[in-house]
């Protein structure tokens, strides 16, 4: 899959990451993969929240590594989602932690994605995640080893 076609519900998108390398990636991938018209990128969740903010309902897809200060728990989700219900929000983590996937998910996340899930697994989980569906990683139907 080579990406999708831009749509008026896709064009607009917030990355919050602390690492710089890390962000530039997940820009490139939304801009070059799925045709997002405008990136926006910040280190820290008041950041985001400003941002988000300030953009009057154009952030369609809020993209938050798991790792950002303030951002692990689950009050700072549900809050997210309570301020911006029309805002798809999608956690990214490096770690498989149950315990941190499904409190993500219970908070309302719509998705949470691994960093090992690779180009194509991504895009494939926002394709999912952009079609209405919670995207959770396939190691949760098995069970812990």
């Amino acid at each position: 899959m080579h990406g999708v076609e831009p749509t008026s519900d896709m064009v607009s998108a917030l990355i919050c990451a602390q690492d710089g390398f890390y962000r530039t990636a997940l820009e490139s991938i939304l801009k070059d993969r799925l045709y997002f018209q405008h990136i926006a990128s910040v280190e820290t969740l008041d950041q985001a929240v400003d941002h988000i903010a300030g953009a009057d309902g154009r952030v369609n897809l809020a993209l938050f590594d798991l790792d950002t200060r303030g951002l692990n728990n689950r009050n700072a989700i549900q809050a997210l989602r309570e301020g911006f219900p029309s805002m798809l929000v999608v956690l990214i983590a490096s770690s498989q932690s149950r315990q941190a996937m499904v409190g993500a998910l219970e908070a309302g996340a719509h998705g949470f994605l691994n960093r090992d899930l690779g180009v194509s697994g991504f895009v494939e989980a926002l394709h999912q995640i952009a079609r209405g569906q919670i995207y959770v990683p396939p190691y949760l139907a098995y069970p812990d080893t």
